[in-house]
Parts: C-alpha cells; structure tokens; sequence
C-alpha cells in the first residue's frame, strides 16, 4: 500500500470514528433532556413558561432547598393524570395547593416564587382539589445573585428584615411597586423596584436592603 492510500485509509477511520461519537453523544443528549423535562412526574422551573433552570421530580421533595430551587419555581409541568401537592413551606407546612396540569405562569395563580416543597397525591387525596387563591402582589430576596442561595419572601411593609438585614443580592418582584431602604424603618436612601433584578449591584443595593414596603406607582 503507497503513503498516500494509507493517509487516505486513516483518514477514512478517523471519520467514522468521528460519526460514531457523534450519534452517541446526541442520543445521550437527547436523554437528558427527556430526563430533565420529564412526562412523568413534576417538573419545575425558575421562569415562566417553562424556561431557565428547572429539576424533575418523580417522587416527594419535602425541601427544595437541598436542590437549590426553594423560593425560585415560577412555572411546573405535570405528567398526564398526575396529581402534585406544592407547598409554600418545607416538609409540607404552610399553604398547600394540588395542581393536575402545566402552569406556565404560577403567580397568575397565587403561587409565583412560594414553593418549598412537594409531593404525588392519589386522586382525592388530601383534602380534594382546593381552589387557586387569588395573587397577592410579594417579593422573595436572595442573598446571592441570579435568585440563587438563602429566601425571605415578604407579603407587607417590613421596617426591619430580621436576619436579612444588608444581605439580599437579588429580588424577584411579583406584582406592585415596592420601596428598598437601606436602612431600617425605610430611612436612609431609597429605590422603586416593579420588576425582578438579577444582581441588585446594579441599582447599588447589593448586601444592603434594611427595610422593604409597598408603594402606590
């Protein structure tokens, strides 16, 4: 065999080999997202409509926060004839709801924001099937950016945000107008905030909100 046939046989083995890879690596792609995306079970994520980080659940998770989700879903999906329980606190405290169906944008519900854990509930089971309650506007602070780490969610005027003092790095907003003090009893200086920030660094408010409250717009 010349020089050049034997390039053109490496070659040749080299593409294959190539073509080989790449259909493995697209069909354990393609698994992935099935898994992440999931018919089955529950899947919640940190936007509406079904977009940004998002984790699959097919059996209870009495606190999100060991997945890092606590306080962030704002959108599930729900596998066909599946029944989940979502509650507002871990190990299923608090203000419970059943949902049966996709919600592309929970706070239309009263849910933007709140879940900390979850569960499958059998048909009928506990408690039936309990009315959406109406949205009341809130916000939930983060200690870290990108809505990511520790949560408080506030519902009303807060002069003092008890161990949250001068450590939000990010807000997720969910309806109304609402003043940022960094002091406590919303003295010192101020910001209006309607919708989410990502990094409150922008605004030069990272790590220190002292006071929260709602303002007319």
């Amino acid at each position: 065999m010349s020089s050049s046939q034997g390039r053109f046989t490496c070659l040749v083995a080299v593409a294959a080999a190539c073509l080989v890879l790449n259909s493995a690596l697209t069909a354990q792609n393609g698994r992935s997202q099935q898994s992440t995306m999931g018919a089955v079970g529950i899947t919640i994520f940190v936007e509406a409509n079904f977009h940004g980080a998002n984790a699959n659940f097919t059996a209870e998770m009495p606190d999100l926060r060991k997945v890092g989700m606590n306080d962030r879903v704002d959108s599930i999906r729900i596998g066909r004839g599946e029944l989940w329980q979502v509650c507002e606190d871990v190990n299923f405290k608090g203000r419970c709801q059943i949902f049966s169906g996709d919600e592309g944008d929970l706070n239309r519900v009263g849910w933007g924001g709140l879940i900390s854990s979850l569960r499958p509930v059998k048909e009928g089971g506990r408690g039936g099937y309990p009315a959406a309650p109406p949205p009341k506007p809130h916000l939930v602070l983060f200690d870290a950016i990108d809505f990511r780490g520790e949560s408080l969610v506030v519902y009303e005027n807060t002069p003092a945000l008890r161990g949250f003092v001068n450590r939000s790095g990010s807000v997720k907003v969910y309806g109304g107008a609402w003043q940022i003090c960094d002091g406590i009893d919303f003295w010192g200086r101020c910001e209006m905030v309607t919708t989410s920030v990502a990094d409150l660094g922008r605004l030069g408010f990272r790590n220190k909100i002292s006071s929260v409250r709602m303002r007319p717009r």
